[in-house]
């Protein structure tokens, strides 16, 4: 498979990158108990204003983090539109029987199927997701349904495909 990245490329895979990295349930759900419990705390000792002013802490840090967030992503944009995702840039995969091989301008990778924790399709990009932290995004055009097919028939967990 080849892919040539467009002028919108890398804002769709760092978007991708970042909302997998922020948006995960598990991080979602530590954060609503957080907030609770702060807000339970502070209005427990301070009564009603402690429990506003816990409210109005952590809406500034929500927006705060919100903020970084976004910076993150235009610089990972950035890097990805400067190097492997640059308009007009091609990449290719090989996917072979037990493993896949990937290749952009200025990276090179095979991942084994067998690394493979799970697989995300998530719009025009697919995740793939290795042993916890590790993942990649790359575009969806490298991995077509057929690939998808057949991976998902070795008992691959794939998220996002019918």
């Amino acid at each position: 498979m080849t892919f040539t990245a467009g002028p919108d490329t890398a804002r769709r895979l760092s978007r991708t990158y970042m909302r997998y990295m922020t948006l995960q349930p598990r991080r979602l759900v530590w954060l609503m108990g957080y907030t609770v419990i702060v807000i339970a705390l502070a209005s427990a000792a301070w009564g009603e204003g402690g429990a506003l002013l816990a409210l109005f802490t952590v809406l500034i840090v929500a927006w705060r983090s919100w903020v970084q967030t976004q910076q993150a992503e235009k610089a990972f944009e950035r890097r990805l539109g400067s190097r492997s995702y640059a308009d007009g840039a091609v990449s290719t995969a090989h996917h072979g029987a037990e493993a896949a091989d990937f290749a952009s301008p200025t990276t090179y990778f095979r991942l084994y199927h067998a690394d493979i924790a799970r697989l995300e399709v998530r719009g025009s990009a697919v995740v793939i997701r290795l042993r916890p932290p590790t993942f990649y995004v790359i575009p969806r055009e490298l991995f077509p349904d057929s690939v998808l097919k057949r991976l998902s028939g070795t008992g691959l967990k794939i998220s996002g495909y019918p």
